[in-house]
């Protein structure tokens, strides 16, 4: 074997050798290292991920604080259960203005359904519908999309009411804002602050009361007064807020409004404008006109009795023809009808009635006339009420008004009645009162318990009633009464005399002039003796009674349909009730009136 050959060998041998110790030494010595780059590549990653979400979180939540700076204004923190009612009214009131700001017309705004996400959000509708040119729609819909509000619109629907020309387009929107209740509240719907300090003109800087109230990316332009500028920075902590510089040279005092603009400058609204008129794409054919003539009365179908009249017929359906309208039939005597003017005309009798009405109704039959032939002639007719004119209610007189007395109810209860109305829709009200009067509007029905320390004299009160027509009439009354002394308290029973009535003691309301008994009271008050004659109506003071048996130490009276007992000596105050014979019951004391 040559030297060549021997080295050979042994390199072979030596690389035998080092394959088969590589094969155990390798796996000892370089898997813990590979196991760590892995571990490492893996935390590595997860670190970028995790940077990645933090960073994903924090741009969410700054568009949510974006999202906050420009929603509705929240309710105050002491609402028990936010409700939105607040921001709902003035997001209505703001789009009520912007739709006038864009000349539509016929505008109606309604609230809609308010909706709640629990801890997210309350999300409020508004429903808007009204007329206008593309021009004007189009400018209120740039109104829309440039207002620094969290809105948007949920349903737009607009039609056109010709093919031709320029015609109003009809629109029909609902919009929904969104309100964050954990937001700042505030009682307008764009946030606003005030000038702390004067501001001087040309300054660039300004302070203001609150520097958290306004919350938008800077820069953001504010409204200063009536002057726009842009904000540039804020000191959240001193309330400093640098502004670009402006050529205008305003100086406004402290407690100037500094608020967030409603709008863009007009020329940002008048090029969106113009952009969205471009691609108007709204326009919905109006359908081809149908001739299907119909009368309709103009105002109220009715015709009132005894009274002139001038009710107008409206003829509609006629596909833009102009047809004449001829009355036919039986018309009541009295009625004319003009067909120029298409004008009813002439007077109905009160209680009158033709031989097409019933039930308080009258049809009047027409043939409508076609213009020029184009259509055939057809007959409409229209269906008229007939009514009385409306009268005012009555309020009965009362004949016989009780005095009112010191200490006791004293009671009004007023009766009226109206032909056009039921009394349970008749309205009371009082004109004049007492004080200390209670008055119930419904019944008209008045009580009093009159002072001891109140003036006696003569009283009145004033009351009226009104009925529910359109316009409503009325009446009223004046009831006139006495406010005396308790004079049953200063009347005492004296004496009851039996034997003929003698010609100078019998009273002048009573029938009795042969014999009877005599029942004789004392007026302390007035210091007088009165007769009184069983069976005879009697009034003293409040109180109406009539004697039914008098005994030499009592009377019986029937007061108010009960029988009482008065004894000798005792006073018209003191009655007692009587016990009847059969049934053993008491008859309760009467309260006068």
């Amino acid at each position: 074997m040559n030297t060549r050959e021997r080295n050979l060998l042994i390199g072979l041998g030596g690389a035998a050798i080092l394959y088969v110790a590589y094969s155990y030494i390798y796996p000892a010595v370089m898997a813990p290292i590979t196991d760590r780059q892995n571990k490492l590549a893996e935390v590595t990653d997860k670190v970028d991920k995790s940077d990645a979400e933090i960073l994903q979180l924090l741009q969410k939540r700054k568009q949510l604080g974006q999202w906050k700076a420009v929603s509705l204004p929240a309710d105050p923190p002491t609402t028990k259960r936010p409700d939105a009612l607040n921001a709902q009214r003035l997001y209505l009131n703001w789009l009520g203005s912007i739709a006038e700001k864009s000349r539509l017309q016929r505008v109606k705004t309604a609230p809609e359904r308010r909706q709640t996400k629990p801890n997210l959000y309350i999300s409020v509708a508004i429903s808007l519908t009204g007329e206008g040119t593309a021009a004007q729609i189009s400018d209120f819909l740039a109104r829309l999309e440039l207002a620094p509000l969290l809105h948007r619109v949920n349903r737009v629907r607009i039609e056109s009411t010709d093919v031709t020309g320029n015609p109003p387009f009809k629109i029909d929107l609902e919009l929904e804002g969104i309100v964050f209740p954990e937001s700042r509240p505030r009682n307008t719907l764009f946030p606003e602050t005030s000038l702390k300090e004067a501001m001087a003109a040309g300054t660039t800087e300004i302070t203001v009361t609150d520097p958290l109230a306004i919350r938008l990316p800077i820069p953001f332009e504010i409204l200063v007064g009536d002057e726009r500028r842009q904000v540039q920075a804020i000191n959240t902590t001193t309330g400093v807020w640098k502004l670009q510089k402006s050529p205008s040279n305003k100086a406004f005092p402290a407690g100037t409004t500094v608020q967030v603009p409603s709008a863009p400058p007009e020329a940002m609204i008048t090029a969106l404008a113009s952009q969205i008129q471009s691609g108007w794409r709204f326009l919905k054919p109006v359908p081809p006109a149908k001739y299907d003539p119909r009368l309709e009365a103009q105002g109220e179908a009715v015709l009132l009795t005894g009274t002139p009249l001038r009710q107008t017929i409206e003829l509609k359906g006629t596909a833009g023809s102009t047809p004449t309208l001829k009355p036919t039939g039986t018309w009541p005597a009295g009625l004319s009808f003009d067909a120029q003017s298409r004008r009813i005309t002439g007077e109905l009798p009160k209680g009158s009635a033709s031989a097409e009405s019933s039930n308080n109704e009258l049809t009047l039959t027409f043939d409508v006339l076609p213009e020029k032939d184009a259509f055939p002639t057809v007959e409409r007719s229209i269906r008229f009420t007939i009514k009385d004119p409306n009268t005012p209610p009555e309020i009965a007189a009362v004949t016989k008004l009780l005095p009112a007395v010191a200490g006791r109810v004293w009671k009004l209860e007023p009766q009226a009645t109206d032909r056009e109305t039921s009394r349970d829709k008749l309205k009371w009200s009082a004109v004049s009162l007492i004080e200390g009067m209670s008055f119930d509007s419904k019944t008209g029905r008045i009580e009093w318990i009159p002072s001891i320390s109140a003036e006696p004299g003569a009283k009145s009160v004033e009351l009226r009633v009104t009925d529910d027509s359109n316009p409503p009439l009325a009446a009223t009354r004046v009831f006139n009464f006495e406010l005396s002394e308790d004079l049953p308290q200063y009347t005492y029973l004296i004496a009851v005399i039996e034997g003929p009535v003698s010609s100078e003691t019998t009273p002048a309301n009573s029938s009795s002039t042969t014999s009877g008994m005599e029942v004789w009271f004392f007026d302390r008050l007035q210091s007088r003796k009165l007769v009184m004659l069983p069976g005879t109506p009697q009034v003293i003071g409040d109180l109406e009674f009539v004697i039914e048996e008098a005994t030499p130490q009592q009377i019986i009276l029937l007061v108010n349909g009960q029988r009482q007992r008065l004894e000798l000596g005792k006073n018209l105050r003191d009655l007692t009730p009587v016990e009847t014979a059969t049934t053993g019951i008491v008859t309760p004391p009467t309260e006068t009136k």
